[in-house]
């Protein structure tokens, strides 16, 4: 954690938890220290002080232990859970990383203790939000909806939040093009799908955010190869056959997507070809807004 000098790193602030205290550690040169914590959702490590930035980590789940030394730090599973797991099992573990890339406010923990309450780290967070389709699955730094219909919308109030709002959407068919949708502008945005969840983020800074994330377009047939890109206000698709046989594929728009929320046809692929379709929006649906 940096040369042991008796200023680099020579502030430790470590609080277990959301609501407890924060125990604040200042060390000499080689001075000896040793303490275990077991971490949970808003709790955190912080070592400062370092012209060239500081170092930390803010718990986002309760599955975190560390071993601590001055200015070293192991990292490892709670004890008490490693018998319910087995080798070879995938164990993941939810953290953020922290750093103060200046002097100031190194000392303390004050801006820290704000992103947590602001982001609702192990605690209600600071902006004010609805759910418009689908459910709250967690908010944990990152706002995490589950999917309904295809998708989810949420409100979000206008708060000064240090940096966007992750948004993550899951439940998300494979066979199917994603986006966001801003249910007030009418702006879309093309979005990648990733293990059955959509990821987007909010700036909460700029106004009140009404938002759709999930499924704009799906279809049936897992042979079936299916994109689409925005072409104006309007969508251009292709769908590919890669088999020697002719392929019927069902085309849906997902309800909680107003510009194709009536769209449904079939199209009948023959074997190794493509098919070109330019499919219109609903009317009033779509605006071209530049992204601010």
């Amino acid at each position: 954690a940096g040369p042991d000098t008796d200023t680099d790193f020579n502030l430790l602030f470590i609080r277990p938890d959301a609501t407890g205290d924060t125990g604040t550690w200042t060390f000499a040169a080689k001075e000896k220290f040793s303490r275990k914590t077991n971490f949970t959702a808003g709790g955190y490590l912080y070592q400062a002080k370092m012209l060239a930035g500081t170092m930390g980590f803010i718990a986002l789940d309760d599955k975190v232990s560390v071993n601590s030394q001055a200015r070293a730090h192991e990292f490892d599973l709670r004890p008490e859970l490693l018998h319910e797991y087995k080798p070879g099992d995938v164990i993941k573990v939810k953290s953020l990383r922290i750093s103060r890339a200046f002097e100031a406010q190194q000392d303390s923990t004050e801006w820290l203790d704000k992103l947590i309450r602001d982001y609702g780290i192990g605690c209600e967070p600071g902006y004010k939000y609805a759910a418009l389709q689908g459910k709250v699955k967690e908010i944990s730094y990152i706002f995490d909806m589950q999917a309904e219909n295809g998708g989810a919308a949420v409100e979000i109030g206008k708060y000064p939040l240090v940096s966007t709002l992750p948004l993550r959407v899951n439940g998300i068919s494979p066979k199917s093009f994603c986006g966001e949708y801003d249910l007030d502008t009418k702006r879309v945005r093309p979005l990648p799908c990733f293990e059955g969840s959509v990821t987007t983020s909010i700036e909460t800074q700029l106004k009140d955010t009404r938002l759709y994330v999930g499924e704009w377009l799906t279809w049936d047939n897992d042979k079936a190869r299916v994109s689409m890109v925005t072409d104006g206000t309007d969508f251009l698709l292709e769908a590919h056959n890669p088999t020697d046989v002719e392929q019927a594929c069902i085309l849906t728009g997902a309800p909680g997507f107003a510009p194709l929320k009536d769209y449904r046809k079939e199209l009948k692929v023959p074997p190794h070809s493509s098919i070109k379709e330019k499919i219109k929006s609903a009317p009033e649906t779509v605006a071209l807004v530049p992204l601010k």
